[in-house]
């Protein structure tokens, strides 16, 4: 009697899910984490102000997270293509459970301070471990739909996480919000344990591992992907540092109005993820990438220089054009990663991406008080348009080697 294979459960295998019950608490746990810690990243700066912190101190525990994450992403994603998954997604989950009561110390210099350096290592890990669990529930083919869809929870998350974190603080102060966090955080945990599932199995990524030290086209794509990604880190914290200062000091916008225009990119980008995924489908994924982050390059030499009521649509032109190049890098991503591990593909781009996180709002900040906003996303623009013309010649070697 010949073995019979065993069929996952389809539901929505034209989006490119295969395992639809896994997209779901995958989906969901992303959302949860990413909403606990959006709160927690925005107020945090405004609650040490409160309570009297420095400004080196302020600026030592927001950069203490960036740091971490930075140095730990490529070593968390190496581990994690050798761990046992559905017990390594547990025990995150539950030290993020331990890292919400830091919260409550907001008194305490010393824990919160450590609190953020353990945040950015737990993130470093969270991040290619679901990434990499994700990765077996689709079809590789279609990876672009899938993660289109998949990536709505981390945007719609960063989206709202803004109003209901204010919300909450207006009503029940930090500690409330601190509250929540720890509740949705548990959440979290529960809905994995009673839910979740490991995926593939470890011991089948051991093999793809070997091939991190070849040199192959793999390295040209996947530094090529690295270089686009440091470049969208980049210029996604140079507008936030920069913008919100500009609309205040050039136009006189109240903080509401200011962030009503700043949101607009990111609920037109949720609308338009699946749209990406689809076109990505249907067009060459590495060309798509390049020409979505080329044209929101090109909008930073508009934005310094147009009336207030178009930023609007320039806001909303910067999501549709982000959202494009979005699902076609995961695209590569999970291409790419899986002849190496998935794991520490993720983890090696979480490290450039960081990078770009951590040194946009430094080149901002410091072009914007030598000079003026127009420069400070001038500079931006020729930045990207020059880190997007070198992927490009690296997608291209890669292509030229593979064949």
């Amino acid at each position: 009697m010949h073995d019979t294979e065993v069929i996952p459960f389809v539901r929505n295998k034209s989006a490119g899910i295969l395992d639809y019950k896994i997209f779901i608490v995958l989906f969901s746990v992303n959302f949860l984490i990413t909403l606990s810690f959006g709160m927690l990243n925005t107020f945090l700066p405004i609650f040490l102000t409160e309570n009297g912190y420095s400004s080196v101190m302020l600026g030592a525990v927001v950069s203490s997270y960036w740091l971490s994450k930075f140095f730990f992403s490529a070593v968390m994603g190496f581990l994690v293509d050798f761990v046992h998954r559905k017990w390594s997604m547990a025990i995150s989950l539950i030290l993020f459970v331990l890292l919400s009561l830091f919260c409550f110390e907001i008194h305490n210099f010393a824990a919160i301070f450590i609190a953020r350096l353990i945040q950015g290592i737990l993130f470093a890990l969270f991040q290619p471990l679901i990434f990499s669990i994700l990765c077996d529930s689709i079809d590789i083919d279609k990876a672009a739909s899938a993660m289109g869809t998949f990536d709505i929870s981390f945007y719609s998350a960063v989206c709202i996480s803004p109003f209901l974190g204010g919300l909450v603080k207006e009503s029940f102060g930090y500690y409330g919000m601190c509250n929540l966090i720890l509740i949705l955080t548990v959440c979290s945990v529960l809905l994995w344990l009673l839910v979740g599932k490991s995926g593939q199995r470890h011991s089948q990524q051991i093999s793809k591992c070997i091939n991190k030290f070849k040199v192959t086209d793999v390295n040209f794509r996947l530094s090529a992907l690295c270089l686009f990604l440091f470049n969208k880190g980049f210029m996604t914290s140079m507008m936030i540092t920069v913008t919100p200062i500009m609309l205040a000091v050039k136009y006189n916008l109240n903080p509401s109005a200011i962030g009503i225009i700043l949101s607009l990119s990111s609920i037109s980008m949720i609308v338009f993820l699946r749209i990406a995924g689809r076109l990505a489908e249907l067009i060459n994924v590495q060309t798509l990438m390049i020409i979505g982050s080329m044209l929101v390059s090109l909008l930073y030499f508009v934005i310094p220089n147009i009336p207030v009521k178009a930023m609007i649509y320039i806001f909303i032109l910067t999501g549709i054009f982000n959202a494009t190049s979005q699902p076609a890098s995961k695209s590569v991503l999970v291409i790419e990663g899986n002849k190496i591990g998935q794991g520490f593909a993720n983890g090696v781009s979480n490290t450039c991406m960081s990078l770009g996180l951590m040194l946009g709002p430094v080149a901002g900040s410091s072009i914007i008080s030598k000079s003026n906003f127009e420069n400070a996303y001038y500079f931006t623009g020729i930045l990207s348009i020059v880190l997007l013309v070198a992927s490009t010649l690296l997608f291209k070697l890669a292509d030229r080697f593979s064949s």
